[in-house]
């Protein structure tokens, strides 16, 4: 193998880094400041994101399978997030009796009862959706009786923007090579791949990466068409890794190849994209549409609120919609909610430039904390108005409803209507700084009670939970979201999400034999086949190896007859199958330095966006938006960018 110029290809990877914007930012630290006297001290830097020096080897028709579920997964969320029963159920235990105070009972080893942050979630969703012992358990449209807070939530469209991460697993022996490894399987040199296509978890709030992820992969590309020659060996060796060694169509292996793509991802234009299960005739780095798809979805859902409740000039719009148009006081703008101290902040510019450039939509940036303030309800229509920076006065201690209950801090002018709120922020309780009943979560519940589209509302938000994943694992719980009694295609959508899954367990109080086998597994020696996961995003609070084996035996007692009791503190985690995806050689840059050179294992996002009507009955838009793909060294059991564990890299299709 040719010896790979290591600084010529880095070289050229800073520098197409800083030339494309695929940087992230970098925020002084208090020593730097104190020691420059400089103004410039305290404003922020950028660098080089952690990137994958080169491209992954990934299959293509598992590639392929993860892209065609994606409108799949799209429309379950929706489906979820308008069921209150199963919500309570799933995360409460079935608790269903509002109390006096709008709670809701839960059983002591429930998610909600161990995990406060779900629980609040939970609680602003029965408060403002919910109420038990309807017909059907879906969601109701009144204005809840017991707040008497006023309540548009119902009048608001839902938009998603989801990312269903998926790892490569070794196949079990029996299915190696048979018939049904894939559809549309018409090809030998497919049959073989000894790996499959298994979910790892489905995120629906600040889902991240989509412009970054988009110029890694116009990178890698660049990288392996100008450097060829140096990089034939390295691509052979890792397709055998992950492809066998049987594998027929290497790397540039014939003369006869064409730059083709794989259908459906070419540049996204106004139209939807097609999901394809079927190969054209070249594989390799793919064009990303993410950075295309997600403003578009944005768009969508900015129009549509135009038409709903502003541009009263439109006609068509629904009767129920009409009667609750609001003035056009101010025009309307998209609204970011993000973090304070953010340093991902060029993905999120990204999908911000593209909005005006391409659609001229503007947008707004805030956090919980100054949404509070900067965010007003109007109660006779439900409009959410984003106030002018200005004069103002009061703040965290005036706590009632923010700006919105007229008492609070008072601004300047009315300077939008949000027909749109964003989340990259509010996923975490480190977003919430000033506790359960503080700024942050008034400032929430403020947007989610108004008729602006969220993304994510409330339920998208915890159709995402970990528990719900684990769940939706049980036999025939996927179809009580699909008609599957005599509706074939439900019947093959239920079937390609199924397949997906891996294998998943409770802790609670509602764990079966299933669930306790795998517990048992777990704590006599082979923890390593296990992960534990709490409801959280972000990355490192998972637990692997002997720290999940002492955490699960310091909470489970086991009896004389060898049946197990769990404990409540285990009821807000899941234990889920660790998946053990091929192994293959990588250089990561870190910062624009090589951070090391080793094996390494990756994780799949695809992107799916979804707009759906506010009273469910009608789908707007629902597609497959483009991918990501995470690359770690092998030894690293956590996999977030953001947090510092894995780089940004694109699959290289065989």
């Amino acid at each position: 193998m040719k010896d790979i110029p290591l600084t010529k290809l880095t070289n050229f990877a800073n520098s197409y880094a800083a030339a494309h914007g695929l940087q992230v930012e970098t925020k002084p630290t208090s020593a730097t400041t104190a020691s420059s006297s400089s103004s410039s001290s305290s404003s922020s830097s950028y660098q080089c994101a952690p990137i994958s020096l080169l491209p992954n080897i990934f299959p293509a028709q598992s590639f392929l399978r993860a892209k065609s579920l994606a409108p799949d997964f799209n429309l379950l969320v929706d489906r979820i997030s308008r069921n209150g029963a199963f919500l309570n159920d799933t995360l409460a235990g079935g608790g269903k009796g509002k109390g006096k105070d709008s709670s809701y009972s839960s059983s002591s080893s429930s998610v909600i009862a161990k995990d406060a942050y779900t629980n609040k979630l939970l609680q602003l969703y029965n408060d403002i959706y919910y109420s038990p012992g309807g017909d059907d358990g879906n969601e109701i449209n009144e204005i809840n009786e017991i707040n008497k807070k006023p309540n548009f939530a119902n009048k608001a469209d839902r938009l998603g923007i989801q990312r269903s991460d998926y790892m490569l697993n070794p196949k079990p022996l029996a299915n190696k090579g048979s018939d049904n490894d894939s559809d549309n399987n018409n090809n030998n040199e497919y049959e073989y791949e000894p790996f499959e296509l298994k979910q790892v978890e489905l995120n629906t709030i600040a889902s991240s990466f989509a412009g970054l992820a988009t110029n890694v992969a116009k990178l890698h590309a660049a990288i392996t068409e100008r450097f060829e020659d140096y990089l034939n060996d390295w691509i052979v060796m890792n397709q055998k890794r992950v492809m066998g060694e049987q594998y027929l169509y290497c790397y540039r292996e014939t003369e006869t190849e064409t730059d083709t793509e794989i259908e459906g991802t070419a540049t996204a234009t106004e139209t939807e994209i097609e999901t394809t299960t079927t190969l054209t005739t070249n594989l390799g780095v793919q064009q990303n549409p993410a950075l295309d798809r997600l403003p578009f979805a944005m768009k969508l859902a900015h129009e549509r609120y135009m038409e709903r409740f502003i541009d009263n000039t439109n006609n068509n719009s629904n009767s129920n919609s009409n009667s609750n148009k609001s003035k056009p006081a101010a025009a309307a703008a998209v609204l970011f909610i993000v973090q304070d101290g953010e340093t991902n902040t060029v993905d999120q510019r990204m999908l911000e430039f593209k909005l005006w450039e391409e659609h001229k939509i503007p947008v707004v940036r805030m956090s919980l904390t100054k949404a509070f303030t900067h965010l007003k309800l109007d109660k006779d229509n439900g409009s959410l108005y984003i106030l002018d920076d200005i004069a103002e006065k009061g703040g965290k201690d005036d706590k009632d409803e923010g700006s919105g209950s007229g008492s609070g801090p008072q601004l300047g002018p009315i300077l939008y209507q949000a027909s749109l709120v964003y989340y990259r922020a509010g996923y975490a309780p480190t977003d919430y700084p000033d506790g359960d009943d503080g700024i942050e979560w008034k400032a929430r519940e403020m947007i989610e009670r108004s008729i602006a589209t969220k993304c994510p509302s409330l339920g998208y938000h915890l159709a995402g939970t970990k528990k719900v994943q684990q769940e939706l694992a049980r036999p025939g719980v996927l179809e009580r979201f699909f008609d599957t009694g005599s509706d074939s295609d439900s019947n093959d959508r239920v079937q390609r999400m199924r397949d997906a899954f891996a294998g998943l367990y409770s802790l609670g109080d509602d764990a079966v034999e299933e669930d306790y086998l795998a517990i048992k597994d777990a704590i006599s020696g082979s923890e390593g086949r296990y992960v534990l996961k709490p409801q959280r995003e972000g990355g490192g609070y998972n637990y692997y190896g002997e720290k999940l084996a002492a955490k699960i035996g310091a909470n489970v007692k086991r009896n004389d007859d060898g049946s197990l009791e769990l404990g409540e503190d285990l009821a807000e985690f899941i234990l889920m199958q660790r998946l053990f995806p091929p192994k293959q050689r990588a250089v990561l840059l870190r910062a624009g330095m090589v951070e090391g050179s080793g094996e390494s294992i990756s994780e799949l996002g695809c992107f799916g966006t979804i707009l759906q009507s506010f009273d469910g009955e009608t789908t707007l838009h629902n597609e497959y938006a483009g991918f990501l793909l995470r690359t770690k060294f092998e030894n690293v059991d956590e996999g977030g960018v953001a947090s510092g564990f894995a780089t940004l890299s694109s699959p290289y299709l065989c």
